[in-house]
């Protein structure tokens, strides 16, 4: 039970007794504070709505961007590979025509030691896959 001074009461009968509002007014206060209330609510859902937004549309552009690179990068690691293997073609036929080793590694920009692995195991580098763009070239070369 909670127990009130006499001071306190008394405020609350003064408050009571210049109390002027009409229960109208009173009403329309109550309604234009629902109304605020309300407004609130819809700047908070539209401020979580616009959050929510933004973080799908930043999903969807990392997605596209990723992609995007995932092919260029894989357009380039093809090219690479395709430039390796013609020019092991090229050092084959090289080696098979009896040019000088060094000659072919100016020439194709692979290393001595390829092209010598090449001349002893000639299955080997045709066969050889992509090791993740590790290349075995000749750094005194120009290798794109």
């Amino acid at each position: 039970e909670t127990s009130y001074s006499l001071a306190e009461v008394l405020k609350v009968f003064d408050l009571i007794e210049r109390d002027t509002l009409s229960p109208e007014e009173r009403a329309r206060i109550i309604d234009e504070r629902r109304e605020e209330k309300y407004g609130d609510d819809k700047f908070i859902e539209g401020v979580e709505k616009g959050i929510k937004e933004g973080i799908e549309k930043g999903i969807k552009e990392g997605i596209e961007k990723g992609i995007k690179e995932g092919i260029e990068k894989g357009i380039k690691k093809g090219m690479e590979k395709g430039i390796k293997k013609k020019a092991g073609e090229t050092a084959r036929v090289m080696l098979d025509e009896g040019i000088d080793i060094n000659l072919i590694a100016k020439i194709t920009r692979l290393s001595a030691t390829e092209i010598l692995n090449m001349k002893e195991n000639p299955l080997d580098f045709d066969q050889k896959d992509d090791n993740d763009g590790q290349s075995e070239l000749d750094p005194n070369n120009d290798w794109p």
